[in-house]
């Protein structure tokens, strides 16, 4: 545990509340993402469900921008109706305080349908999309039917597209899709409804040259995992763009590390995007 905790600290915000909020100080445009997941036991998820109560209760108290909190649901049991009281209940914290916004993370694929289902008993309430998925598309247009938020990223769990050149391409699909569409122009929407979740550098670049040829530069946010390709996000802020920083905390980030470090694609895009960044200073 020791030996991985110096590499733990740049990809892991802080392993309480406090620590992480001074360590975003720097950061516009945050979600934040309490590790954990699977409870196992209804005393797991009381005691998860304390941890988002505490998170909101200090968010309000620096509330000086917008934040937002992602969740993973199960963090509060197995099934839907495990995740319906616990939800409400932090939904109802956040009320009154229109600057704290909700989304549901995206977790294996067999939780897909239960997570969309569950989400559309909500108002206002975002949900990740991965692009390894063939069905993304699909649920990218019933997203944008009822001008739900949306973070799509390539994937961290393992989807039905395998190849990088066909999960590109889906990705680069529903984003030209978007734009198509008009979401990111809807009158009645100041905020970005969509997140770009990646550092994939041809992905970006293609982004941004469909953002020229529909002109939705500033309709939509770049969003980046703490710790990765620093340099990156600042020269895209610096062209214009919005990016927003996905900021992972708690006490048991060893999980969380390990999870990524098994992969050994994850292991070598972790080392891959430190090398480029050092070298971009």
């Amino acid at each position: 545990m020791k030996l991985l905790y110096p590499l733990a600290k740049r990809f892991i915000a802080g392993d309480n509340v406090e620590s992480m909020l001074s360590n975003i100080r720097q950061y516009d445009l945050v979600t934040i993402n309490y590790v954990g997941e699977s409870a196992t036991a209804p005393c797991i998820a009381q005691a998860n469900l304390q941890k988002y109560l505490y998170l909101i209760y200090k968010l309000k108290s620096v509330l000086f921008r917008e934040y937002e909190i992602s969740i993973k649901l199960s963090q509060f049991g197995n099934a839907p109706y495990l995740w319906k009281e616990p939800v409400e209940t932090i939904i109802d914290a956040i009320k009154d305080t229109p600057k704290i916004k909700i989304k549901f993370d995206m977790e294996t694929e067999s939780t897909i349908d239960d997570t969309l289902k569950f989400s559309r008993c909500f108002n206002d309430v975002g949900i990740v999309l991965q692009a390894n998925m063939q069905r993304s598309g699909t649920d990218m247009e019933k997203a944008m039917e009822s001008y739900t938020r949306v973070r799509l990223c390539k994937g961290a769990y393992k989807g039905d597209i395998r190849n990088m050149k066909d999960i590109r391409k889906n990705y680069l699909n529903i984003v030209e899709d978007i734009f198509k569409s008009g979401y990111f122009y809807h009158k009645d929407y100041k905020q970005e409804l969509v997140s770009l979740g990646t550092h994939d550098e041809y992905i970006i670049e293609n982004i941004k040259k469909l953002s020229q040829q529909y002109g939705g530069k500033q309709k939509f946010y770049f969003e980046m995992l703490f710790g990765i390709r620093r340099d990156l996000a600042k020269r895209l802020i610096g062209e214009g763009y919005s990016v927003r920083t996905y900021i992972p905390y708690g006490a048991d980030w060893m999980p969380y590390v390990i999870r990524r470090l098994s992969e050994f694609k994850t292991l070598k895009f972790v080392g891959v995007n430190v090398i480029k960044e050092l070298f971009a200073r």
